[in-house]
């Protein structure tokens, strides 16, 4: 019977160690990207933050629920936004924010109204009295073992009898 020494037992007790833990954060970042597909993004406010001759800056407030029992973080965040389906532009949020468990969490972005996409709907649609709005987008989360994808979207009626 083969007899291994002391330092071969700290060695395999080691490697063991070092497996346990991997296995352990795999699990972990698997149950965090559950919970960042569980995200429930929705816009909270719009505001204009400035006025300039070719368009307007604004704020865009979005609410970001995490209904899940662990908590996320989000690397990024990339969003388009239309009004009764014209293309108005698109925003990015590139902080990383830490949503906890069963908790909401607001973040806002800078966006560029143009005016030019921007006349067709408040001269012609706005004055039917409603709007479409749709927001879509990807949530980012990087992971040592790549980056994790997460489409969003969400669309919102404003106008009369809304």
């Amino acid at each position: 019977m083969m007899h291994l020494r002391k330092s071969s037992w700290i060695g395999i007790l080691i490697v063991a160690l070092i497996v346990v833990m991997g296995i352990f954060y795999l699990f972990r970042e698997n149950q965090r990207a559950k919970a960042l597909r569980s995200f429930n993004i929705s816009i909270v406010d719009v505001r204009v933050t400035g006025i300039g001759l070719t368009g307007a800056n604004l704020e865009v407030v979005f609410n970001i629920r995490n209904p899940s029992g662990m908590g996320a973080t989000l690397d990024q965040l990339d969003y388009k936004i239309y009004g009764n389906d014209i293309y108005l532009g698109e925003g990015k949020i590139n902080n990383a924010v830490n949503v906890p468990a069963h908790s909401n969490k607001m973040i806002s972005s800078s966006f560029v109204l143009n005016y030019s996409s921007a006349d067709k709907i408040f001269r012609g649609d706005l004055a039917k009295g409603t709007i479409n709005w749709k927001i879509s987008g990807i949530v980012y989360r990087n992971t040592p073992f790549g980056g994790i994808k997460v489409p969003f979207e969400e669309t919102r009626i404003t106008g009369k009898n809304h």
